[in-house]
């Protein structure tokens, strides 16, 4: 008798054991969350994350995705936040003009609606350092940047291919310098002195200068290369003002 209750005793923790297991091997309302790579704002759509949640096992119920570990300056838009599976979501990311280039890494996370099932994923946010400018938390980051003159007017284009693409001129009443220093302008929205700069844009929302002589920025010339470097300044499109940033150098 006392062998027998011993042996019960011994067996009960064993069954208890393999039934845990078992439901750990099996778990329920499993989902699978595809299309997760590196972003790279330096390259062509390298902001958007095209995501496909599909279900795995038991039964499909609502899986809300969110983005955790985003760095200062960045932010995710998910499109849409939660479905129920099979269906497809699209991530945008978005930055100003001040975050620091450098990589950050973040997860996707995708939870079930009865919390019994969850899962991350990581990939890391590349940011290039700012070459070419930003209207807010639009940022044309990579640009290409050339200088020319036209009827005895200076001028400098940037154009850039990231964020859907566009161009920003910057211009003068005048020829710009061409001895290698820095050079310090007003920025105004019509130059008419030869210290004076206008900027407008094209592309992505069409914006001017709003005129404002206390702002000013500065073009370096480097062996015959220019750069331009105009730090946080108000535009409009006429009915909306925004922060510009302009930090760019000719390749």
């Amino acid at each position: 008798m006392l062998k027998t209750a011993l042996f019960t005793l011994l067996l009960a923790p064993l069954l208890f054991m393999a039934c845990k297991k078992g439901g750990d091997d099996n778990p329920l309302n499993q989902f699978e969350i595809t299309g997760v790579h590196d972003m790279n704002f330096g390259t062509t759509g390298g902001n958007i994350l095209a995501l496909s949640i599909e279900q795995t096992s038991g039964t499909a119920e609502q899986i809300t995705l969110s983005v955790t570990g985003l760095p200062a300056g960045i932010q995710a838009a998910i499109t849409p936040a939660s479905g129920t599976p099979d269906f497809s979501s699209t991530v945008t990311f978005t930055m100003n003009g001040s975050v620091t280039a450098g990589t950050y890494p973040v997860k996707i996370v995708g939870s079930n609606a009865s919390a019994s099932f969850s899962k991350s994923y990581d990939l890391n946010i590349i940011v290039p350092a700012l070459n070419g400018w930003s209207i807010d938390n639009l940022v044309y980051r990579q640009s290409n940047m050339t200088h020319g003159s036209f009827s005895g007017f200076g001028y400098v284009t940037i154009t850039s291919s990231d964020n859907g693409g566009s161009l920003l001129t910057a211009s003068m009443n005048g020829l710009f310098p061409t001895a290698d220093g820095t050079y310090t302008y007003k920025l105004v929205e019509l130059p008419s002195a030869s210290d004076e700069i206008g900027i407008s844009t094209i592309g992505g929302g069409d914006y001017t200068f709003t005129g404002n002589d206390n702002h000013t920025g500065t073009l370096k010339i480097t062996g015959g290369k220019y750069s331009l470097n105009f730090p946080a300044t108000e535009v409009t499109d006429g009915t909306t003002t925004k922060m510009l940033t302009v930090v760019a150098t000719e390749p």
